[in-house]
């Protein structure tokens, strides 16, 4: 089964460090767990420890029509299309405020190694972040980048609404989930052991622009293997 890692909220309405499992929330934080493969189901989010436990989880629900497809642009010009599968409402309580994630899940990305793909969300689910991923191997394992290119980007400081990045490899071990928070600098995850399986890639925005209490994030999950 493939290992299912959502930060912020990216299973809500922000993208959260957090463990995805099928099956109910514990209370409080939860340790990252498995799950069915990656964008196969729409399990509810269980969050990491340290993540400020949610008020409230809304969903799984299936995307708004609203919610329109995503094109990725490839090596030659070359384009795929992403469509949004599954969303959710988290809710928050920490200090000085109520934060909400709106999280939609995308379908998955084929990638090529080592090959740059860029990804414009233009107001999908509320999110307007332009960002480029990639997956590639090297030093004894694999990893996955992301870069926040352009657009309105979360970079407020409110990790569960900032994008992130994971990279998950073929022997299950999986790289840290790594806050992709400030323009034009590339994050990168990185496990040993392995060759890459799949990166999860997500980018969140303010919704709108400006708001520090509502934020909405978009992620799918792209590798050679998928």
């Amino acid at each position: 089964m493939k290992r299912r890692y959502l930060r912020g909220l990216v299973i809500g309405s922000v993208v959260l460090s957090v463990g995805v499992l099928a099956g109910s929330q514990s209370s409080g934080a939860a340790a990252t767990s498995t799950t069915t493969a990656a964008g196969s189901s729409c399990p509810q989010p269980i969050f990491a420890a340290g993540t400020p436990a949610p008020t409230s989880i809304k969903g799984p629900n299936e995307a708004p029509s609203s919610s329109s497809p995503i094109t990725v642009l490839g090596p030659d010009g070359t384009t795929q299309t992403l469509t949004p599968e599954c969303q959710w409402t988290v809710s928050f309580d920490p200090p000085g405020g109520d934060p909400t994630v709106g999280i939609t899940e995308y379908s998955n990305l084929q990638m090529n190694l080592a090959t740059l793909y860029g990804v414009d969300f233009s107001n999908n689910t509320g999110v307007s972040c332009n960002i480029t991923v990639e997956t590639l191997n090297g030093f004894g394992g694999g990893g996955a980048q992301e870069t926040l290119k352009g657009s309105y980007c979360n970079t407020d400081g409110y990790v569960p609404g900032e994008g992130a990045v994971q990279s998950v490899l073929l022997n299950g071990a999986a790289g840290p989930d790594e806050t992709v928070a400030s323009f034009n600098s590339t994050v990168t995850s990185f496990a040993s052991g392995a060759n890459i399986y799949y990166g999860y890639f997500n980018a969140c925005s303010e919704n709108p622009v400006g708001s520090h209490t509502n934020y909405a994030c978009d992620y799918f999950y792209g590798g050679p293997s998928l």
